[in-house]
């Protein structure tokens, strides 16, 4: 998301949760298409074939279809994600390094994973 996101929207997603509500397909968001991150590689053959051809029309239509591509994508990923279902973000804390840079939130996952444990368990 941060190829075509607007940095001040990606600051306040400090969590997987708040990145979750992110309005990624809210033009508003979206940075400029000519900020578009497309890769070091693509940008100088964008600039190469401009250079060449002239046609500034052409990188400019490329680099939309670049966003649109990005934005279309990150909504599958998003769809399809388990990312959004609470158990799959607090499994996290299985993650040794996890574990130990932060206690208190390892511990409110491991609360969460030991909670929808439970739940299962009564239902069945």
């Amino acid at each position: 998301m941060e190829k075509f996101v607007k940095p001040s929207v990606m600051m306040s997603a400090t969590n997987t949760l708040k990145l979750l509500k992110v309005d990624h397909e809210e033009q508003d968001n979206h940075v400029d298409v000519n900020k578009v991150k497309v890769g070091l590689a693509t940008e100088r053959a964008l600039v190469e074939h401009v250079k060449n051809s002239g046609a500034e029309r052409l990188r400019l239509e490329f680099r939309q279809n670049c966003k649109l591509f990005l934005v279309k994508m990150v909504s599958k990923l998003f769809e399809k994600a388990p990312v959004k279902y609470p158990l799959v973000r607090s499994l996290s804390v299985l993650d040794p390094r996890v574990l130990l840079k932060n206690k208190e939130l390892s511990s409110q996952k491991l609360t969460t994973v030991l909670g929808v444990k439970n739940k299962i368990n009564k239902k069945h």
